[in-house]
C-alpha cells in the first residue's frame, strides 16, 4: 500500500507522508498525537497553526521518502507557503489533505485491499472457464 498522499497546493505538487519521525516531532510540539489531531479539527487559530506545521513537516518527510526510493525530490511546502490570507476553501482542502495523510500512516493493509497482489494465472483460468460456460447451457456470474 502506498502511504503517501499526493497533493497540489498553490500550483506545487507535494507528497505528504506520515512517518514515525513526524509522529515523534508532533509529540514534541503538541504534547500528544491526540492533542495534535484535536487541534487540526478545531476552528480557531490553533487549527491554522497545526495545519501549517503538519503541511510543512509532512511535505518534508514525503520528499525525503521519495528521494530514498530513488525518485526525484518533489517540491516541499514551507510554513510560509501556508498564509493567513488564503481563502477558507483552500485552508479546508489543505486540512483535509493533512488529515488524510495522517490517516494513511495508521491504515492497515487488509485482505481484499485493492492494491493486494493478484494471481494473474488464476484470473486467466477463471476467465477461460467463464467463457466456456457462455457457450454451454448455463452461466454463472461471480462477484
Amino acid at each position: 500500500m502506498d502511504r503517501m498522499l499526493k497533493a497540489t497546493f498553490h500550483q506545487k505538487t507535494v507528497y505528504f507522508c506520515y512517518t514515525i519521525s513526524v509522529l515523534f516531532d508532533a509529540v514534541d510540539k503538541f504534547g500528544t498525537v491526540q492533542l495534535a489531531l484535536d487541534m487540526l479539527q478545531s476552528d480557531g487559530k490553533d487549527a491554522y497553526d497545526a495545519v501549517q506545521w503538519f503541511a510543512a513537516r509532512l511535505s518534508q518527510e514525503g520528499a525525503a521518502c521519495r528521494k530514498e526510493m530513488g525518485y526525484e525530490c518533489p517540491e516541499i511546502l514551507t510554513e510560509g507557503d501556508v498564509s493567513l490570507r488564503m481563502p477558507p476553501v483552500e485552508f479546508s482542502n489543505l486540512r483535509e489533505a493533512v488529515v488524510e495523510a495522517v490517516s494513511l500512516g495508521y491504515r492497515r493493509e487488509l485482505p481484499g485491499d485493492e492494491n493486494q497482489e493478484r494471481d494473474l494465472g488464476l484470473e486467466e483460468l477463471n476467465e477461460k472457464k467463464e467463457k466456456a460456460g457462455e457457450s454451454g447451457q448455463s452461466t454463472t456470474t461471480r462477484r
